[in-house]
């Protein structure tokens, strides 16, 4: 079982980027077009999505990235939006933030985060 999403954070925003992963590779032949066979029989989804969290929200989504997730490479479970149903995904890389609103009180700050994750299949 994997670590739950931080539920100190607010639920994931709409709309999200949805990709579905290509798993198919091409090889060449001697004569005619490539010919494409998949590489897996299952695949999961990039979801890329923006939200803006405040101070100590950012605090523990990076410390949930950087400590619980060994620096992403862990999965952790989360709700998908798509159907509701509890998935496994991943960091694709770190969290991103770009601070919009500075103060010395931490819950007043105002960081825009960018997160880019993986649904494993």
């Amino acid at each position: 079982m994997a670590d739950p999403y931080p539920p100190s954070l607010p639920p994931l925003p709409t709309p999200l980027g949805i990709d579905p992963i290509d798993s198919g590779i091409r090889s060449p032949n001697d004569a005619g077009p490539s010919n494409r066979r998949p590489i897996a029989s299952k695949t999961g989804q990039r979801v890329s999505w923006s939200q803006n969290l405040n101070g100590s929200q950012w605090d523990d989504l990076y410390t949930f990235w950087r400590d619980n997730l060994a620096m992403g490479s862990l999965p952790f479970d989360l709700e998908d939006p798509q159907d509701g149903v509890v998935k496994e995904w991943i960091f694709v890389g770190p969290p991103q933030a770009a601070l919009f609103r500075g103060d010395p009180d931490v819950n007043l700050r105002g960081y825009r985060v960018t997160v880019n994750a993986e649904i494993l299949p």
